[in-house]
């Protein structure tokens, strides 16, 4: 099976992220952000069919220990 290419639609995202935050508003600005939104899917979609694990999954938060009072 040949290599992900998560990795490069990741970057490729956050290039498109970058261009966005830059770019005038209005509707330019608006493309950006959706062509970063399909790039970050595709690279969701790639860990998936790879069997890799995905980046995007939503790790356990660590839950505090309460004090105890005194």
């Amino acid at each position: 099976m040949p290599a992900s290419r998560s990795k490069t639609f990741r970057k490729m995202a956050a290039d498109a992220l970058r261009a966005g935050r830059k770019a005038i508003p209005g509707d330019g600005r608006d493309a950006h952000f959706d062509v970063a939104a399909s790039y970050k899917s595709l690279a969701h979609d790639d860990e998936w069919l790879c069997g890799e694990r995905q980046r995007s999954y939503k790790r356990k938060r660590r839950t505090k220990v309460p004090k105890p009072k005194g």
